[in-house]
């Protein structure tokens, strides 16, 4: 599995989470679509726009000294991001944490994904996952016996799915996990717009109709696609190593097209190109790279960027028209 550090993120108030060690103020949800994933998506909100700003906060400390994987909002006002195994919350105001998962030392880069604010769904590479129930976090529970779980996307409270390291796909109903067909390879981005429609990110994205895995049209990348998110079955944006981004229009993959300007990396950044994206809408994305750099897509074309962090950015989530963006060191970035 490659690795990956990502997190999403919307700011957002939440409600204090209990789980076994500790309390959790606040909470996330999808940074892809109507989940997250991955590293990076789309979301909901009830904002007049859903077009994202362009401003970005101060850096808040999350997890000092520890890069944030990812974090995922479910609304504006519940969002929880990860690393490492633990997870930290935002009420709106501050954020609170960590609260270990239960993973076990050296979890490693954790994924999330929060669908509503009383389901959240935490995958390690240890092949473990643990669930969020609006009060408390379940112990993990085994899912794969290959290990490599690198990305988890949920299009609702009772649809969920993760992917290993040798492919094999894993979904969650809100209670139990259950096998499912392999698809192309491990994922470092999952991202759902329904139980039928998801896209994820292994180096080609592939896409589930609700049934399989399949590649319909390899996307023509000039590096390996971390991240992707899809706010409908008729749009996603992935983005890759090199700093490119293609859309998918429900058919076909677009050619490739430069938004970094290289693909280079903030000092000691283990990552090239963009990290991250996340969508709103089918018209509205953010991206994030590891120049430490935010670039907006509006429909038409890319921004030539902003620079948010002196770290590379690991993350983003967008809900509406607020942003959240992670780094590195374990900073927080909102926009404004």
């Amino acid at each position: 599995m490659r690795g990956r550090a990502r997190a999403a993120a919307a700011v957002v108030a939440v409600a204090g989470l209990t789980a076994a060690g500790g309390v959790l103020a606040g909470c996330g949800s999808p940074g892809t679509g109507p989940t997250t994933t991955s590293a990076g998506s789309a979301a909901g909100g009830s904002t007049a726009t859903t077009q994202p700003r362009g401003a970005w906060s101060a850096p808040v400390t999350v997890a000092a000294g520890t890069a944030l994987d990812q974090v995922s909002c479910a609304t504006t006002t519940f969002c929880v991001a990860v690393a490492g195994g633990s997870a930290y919350g935002w009420d709106g105001t501050a954020w609170s944490g960590p609260t270990a998962l239960g993973f076990g030392p050296g979890a490693g880069p954790t994924s999330v994904a929060c669908p509503t604010t009383t389901l959240c769904v935490a995958v390690a590479p240890s092949g473990q996952a643990a669930a969020w129930n609006g009060t408390a976090w379940s112990a993990p529970v085994a899912v794969s016996a290959n290990q490599g779980l690198g990305a988890v996307g949920c299009a609702g409270p009772t649809f969920c799915v993760t992917i290993d390291g040798v492919g094999d796909s894993y979904r969650f109903d809100g209670a139990r996990w259950s096998g499912g067909p392999g698809a192309w390879g491990a994922a470092d981005g999952i991202s759902c717009a329904s139980p039928t429609f998801c896209v994820a990110a292994e180096g080609d994205p592939s896409v589930w109709d609700g049934r399989s895995w399949s590649q319909p049209q390899g996307a023509d990348t000039a590096g390996e696609v971390d991240a992707v998110a899809c706010p409908a079955a008729t749009f996603c944006m992935a983005v890759d190593s090199t700093g490119h981004a293609m859309s998918w229009n429900g058919t076909a993959w677009s050619a490739p097209q430069a938004v970094m300007a290289g693909s280079g990396s903030t000092p000691g950044s283990t990552r090239q190109g963009l990290t991250a994206v996340s969508c709103p809408s089918a018209t509205a994305c953010v991206a994030v790279g590891a120049d430490g750099r935010a670039y907006r897509w509006d429909d038409a074309a890319w921004s030539t960027g902003r620079k948010v962090s002196t770290a590379a950015l690991t993350s983003v989530s967008c809900v509406a028209e607020s942003c959240v963006a992670t780094d590195a060191a374990g900073r927080a970035y909102r926009s404004a």
